[in-house]
């Protein structure tokens, strides 16, 4: 089985406890993770199967989906639930009006502190490690980028967010950082990754339903989707088998420099990169589907 993986992660389960029960369910040992998603999160996790982990440099997932709740009025020592409490304030003084009024403040390319407990390296340690045991450290901050940020409800103290962002952006700074602002500290819960790119959460197969052998082999992506966003040449049948053994193809269209070719039945033949000749532009191929036939 070659294809992608679109699991949605319960909340609990560790990122590599998905990727070894993809190894278990598929019979495969050739599954490969395109990112993780934190324990306590739950939601979309792309995962490689079989050819599809020769193609997963590829894929296009910096752009991320989340919909979280902010609890205000507390602050934990890891910025979600499964943290302990070290502030507690009267939320209620912050109204659904303050919040929006200061969410434009973190849209574009901004500056984020990430969490003590998080997978950040430090002196070549993991942050969260340090902070297990007691040390003191400082994490200076990041750029990431918000492309949006939306408030949709606010009852109790607890807000109900959304928020779209780039690769490395934490949703629990964002909370712990609202938090912050008003001086009643602030957490978040229940988050959960509803898109990935080209990728949403309604292609997801539920990790229940996947375990329990409840899915269809056409739920696992073709090949090709591991290319979504890329320039895209149709080969021939002859320019097909050139690309199979290394041989360069004629570039067709002016595209990047780096391109996905199909056949002529759209199926992924593999990736290649244009490279400069005497002779002119060619695409040289870097990544091969090995079988065409399985490339579904």
């Amino acid at each position: 089985m070659n294809g992608l993986l679109l699991l949605d992660k319960p909340k609990g389960p560790t990122s590599f406890d998905m990727i070894r029960l993809a190894r278990r369910v598929l019979k495969t040992r050739k599954i490969g993770h395109t990112g993780t998603l934190d324990p306590d999160a739950s939601g979309l996790l792309p995962i490689a199967v079989g050819q599809a982990t020769k193609f997963a440099q590829y894929l296009q997932l910096d752009d991320k989906t989340y919909t979280f709740e902010l609890v205000l009025g507390q602050q934990t020592d890891t910025d979600d639930a499964t943290g302990a409490v070290v502030f507690e304030a009267n939320p209620n003084a912050v109204s659904k009006s303050d919040i929006e009024g200061l969410l434009p403040s973190f849209l574009g390319d901004v500056m984020q502190v990430p969490p003590r407990y998080s997978a950040i390296h430090v002196n070549g340690r993991r942050a969260y490690d340090l902070a297990r045991e007691g040390v003191e450290f400082e994490l200076p901050p990041r750029p990431v980028r918000i492309d949006e940020i939306e408030l949709h409800e606010l009852q109790d103290g607890v807000a109900k967010m959304k928020v779209s962002c780039g690769s490395g952006t934490y949703v629990r700074s964002i909370a712990r950082d609202i938090g912050d602002y008003f001086g009643v500290g602030g957490h978040a819960r229940d988050i959960r990754r509803t898109r990935v790119g080209a990728f949403s959460i309604e292609e997801a197969i539920s990790a229940t339903d996947f375990e329990a052998g409840a899915f269809d082999d056409d739920q696992i992506l073709p090949l090709g989707r591991m290319v979504d966003g890329m320039p895209t040449q149709v080969a021939t049948e002859s320019e097909v088998q050139k690309m199979r053994f290394g041989q360069l193809l004629p570039v067709k269209v002016d595209h990047g420099e780096t391109v996905a070719v199909i056949n002529e039945s759209h199926e992924l033949i593999g990736v290649a990169i244009v490279v400069e000749r005497e002779s002119g532009r060619w695409l040289q191929p870097k990544k091969v589907v090995a079988v065409v036939e399985s490339a579904t």
